[in-house]
């Protein structure tokens, strides 16, 4: 079995695979036998033994693709540009609400896909049926989700890297606003939400972590007690990922009080304790000493004209007033 994608908004297909007489490798165009005739295809995985099937039909990769077959392909992929045009036009003329993201046209297959999203569900049969006559091609348009969208076009998550569903993702992971909760994240905002303003995908990834290490601290709200007798109250806060909760005793003073030291988890070893861990051992990667410091430029002196003695100034003598300087009045 190797998986199969026919677009890179398309989930990648498992179809059986003989590998002794189609030799492929992740990254090979591949001709496939799909429930919509033959289909021009990019393999995604190295072979691998088929496992359990639910009895369906089992599709199979016919073979590699060959020249002729690139070829029609290239002359299917000028013409997307034109059908895009196209597409546009009819939309505008029948006054669609809908935003067009780009057309996919299948020479092998003789097929144009073109992908719209839209606020709400439209009828866009009447669509389909002009772009088919218009093109002579068996044509589908299909409306995407919020996801979708976001997967198609593209973007950067709050993370600061590109979206997972638009980079390695093949299928959406199941996730829930139980999971932000067992994250300690907060509801209020849109922290838990991506750019399709569903739940982040990446919530999935380390909540099985979050809840084998919540099983090793007390709940929010409860009471709790250090496994020496020294320290009670009342559980105001937890630190997941450090092992460690904020005790509130009866004199309303908070403490910081480690995992391994309630009550509960006397003589067990805890998960992921870094305390319990062994020193990291040496590096083997080479040490390079530091570069010396760059020359200072000495000091710069500045001349001074010398000074003598200070002489203090005389006083200013005032002058007494007489009888002349008086007014005669």
């Amino acid at each position: 079995m190797v998986g199969v994608t026919f677009d890179q908004w398309g989930q990648a297909g498992d179809f059986a695979i003989d590998p002794d007489h189609v030799q492929t490798v992740p990254g090979s165009v591949v001709i496939v036998e799909s429930g919509r005739g033959l289909r021009m295809g990019r393999v995604t995985t190295p072979p691998r033994a088929a496992g359990k099937t639910g009895g369906g039909r089992i599709r199979r990769v016919i073979r590699v693709a060959r020249e002729a077959d690139l070829h029609t392909q290239t002359m299917a992929l000028e013409r997307e540009p034109e059908a895009f045009r196209l597409a546009l036009t009819l939309a505008r003329d029948r006054g669609l609400p809908l935003k067009l993201l780009r057309v996919a046209l299948d020479g092998v297959a003789g097929r144009a896909t073109f992908f719209v999203a839209a606020p709400s569900k439209l009828e866009l049969r009447d669509l389909a049926d002009v772009l088919s006559r218009r093109l002579k091609l068996k044509t589908e348009v299909r409306q995407l989700g919020m996801r979708d969208v976001a997967r198609a076009v593209g973007g950067l998550g709050r993370c600061g890297g590109e979206l997972c569903c638009s980079t390695f993702l093949t299928e959406y992971p199941h996730t829930s606003v139980r999971m932000a909760k067992d994250q300690n994240m907060a509801l209020a905002d849109d922290r838990t939400s991506g750019v399709c303003s569903r739940t982040l995908c990446c919530l999935s990834y380390e909540h099985e972590t979050y809840k084998e290490m919540r099983r090793w601290m007390p709940k929010l709200g409860r009471r709790a007690k250090t496994a020496d007798g020294s320290l009670e109250g009342k559980v105001i806060g937890v630190d997941v990922m450090a092992l460690t909760f904020t005790l509130l005793d009866d004199r309303h003073n908070r403490h910081s009080v480690h995992a391994r030291d309630w009550e509960r988890n006397a003589g067990q070893e805890l998960p992921l304790d870094e305390s319990a861990d062994p020193a990291p051992e040496a590096s083997a990667e080479p040490t390079y000493a530091a570069p010396p410091p760059l020359p200072s430029a000495p000091p710069t002196q500045v001349r001074t004209a010398p000074q003598g003695p200070t002489r203090k100034k005389p006083a200013r003598r005032r002058r007494r007033r007489t009888n002349k300087d008086r007014d005669p009045s």
